[in-house]
């Protein structure tokens, strides 16, 4: 029988999942990689989620999927997950036994930096932040965030930088996340 925490976990868990969406065709991370971040933030309603999964030919997936709760924060790094394929009869411990997974929360008010750093060099036609980028202009009434347009976020307590969105595409609700973000920036 299961109890009301563990039903909201499983619930909250297949909300993430859902979020995420297919990585390959039709096929999607196994439960067990939004179970973890349920495990700690179920309690907490899901504000955003952005993700960046490359899949290699084995149906390996490896990346980043970054999820901000109204307190939280929690960036999970996959690596050796093998794809949720209903097709493989597998048990669970031998389809996800290499599975590397790791979880870290923080607090949103643990943002110290908001970062729209220069293309770098590149080989692109068209870079992340490169002028050609940030130069357009509104069509149709309206701006909305760039394609290609990307925010390095920094967190005390986390090595390295989270990049939003993770792979260069603002989904719906972005702008409103990056005014969100702005507001968690310590005055």
């Amino acid at each position: 029988m299961m109890t009301q925490t563990a039903d909201a976990r499983l619930t909250w868990s297949r909300e993430l999942l859902e979020e995420i969406g297919p990585v390959w065709h039709h096929l999607t991370l196994p439960l067990h990689v939004p179970a973890r971040v349920a495990a700690l933030l179920h309690r907490e309603t899901l504000r955003f989620v952005d993700s960046r999964i490359d899949v290699d030919r084995n149906l390996i997936a490896h990346g980043q999927v970054i999820v901000w709760t109204d307190r939280h924060v929690a960036a999970i790094h996959l690596s050796k997950v093998g794809l949720d394929d209903p097709t493989d009869s597998r048990s669970p411990a031998e389809k996800y036994e290499y599975a590397d997974v790791t979880v870290t929360v923080l607090p949103r008010s643990a943002l110290r930096k908001v970062v729209i750093e220069g293309p770098g060099p590149s080989v692109r036609e068209v870079s992340i932040n490169s002028g050609s980028v940030w130069h357009g202009t509104p069509g149709g009434g309206g701006w909305s965030w760039p394609p290609l347009g990307q925010l390095s976020l920094y967190y005390k307590g986390l090595d390295g930088r989270l990049l939003v969105p993770a792979n260069g595409r603002a989904s719906a609700g972005f702008d409103a996340l990056v005014d969100e973000l702005m507001s968690d920036l310590p005055s």
